[in-house]
């Protein structure tokens, strides 16, 4: 009877202690991209493209931060640095809209 209830304390205290990926501005940078692209690139599928542009980024980030727990032991610090580097280079890939995540067309 006093299992369950057990169980599930446990649960969520595991769940409130494992690290969580650093947040970074995917939204912001997706939108000055949408913009960019509507503006310089002339693109008619902007809309689209910020869209996938979110995935690229969001997608990354969470695979970059999940291999680098994996291989270094759950290090937070180490797997941090790494995070903001990713970015870093998202971010570059973006404004040069140089990415592609949807590899169906």
């Amino acid at each position: 009877m006093y299992i369950g209830p057990v169980c599930l304390l446990t649960f969520v205290l595991i769940a409130n202690s494992l690290p969580e990926r650093p947040d970074f501005p995917t939204d912001e940078l997706c939108d000055l991209y949408k913009e960019k692209c509507e503006t310089k690139l002339k693109k008619l599928n902007c809309k689209a493209r910020a869209l996938e542009c979110r995935d690229y980024a969001n997608n990354g980030l969470k695979v970059t931060w999940n291999f680098c727990m994996y291989l270094n032991n759950d290090n937070v610090t180490a797997c941090r640095a790494r995070a903001i580097i990713d970015y870093e280079i998202i971010k570059t890939t973006v404004m040069n809209d140089t990415f592609k995540y949807d590899f169906a067309d």
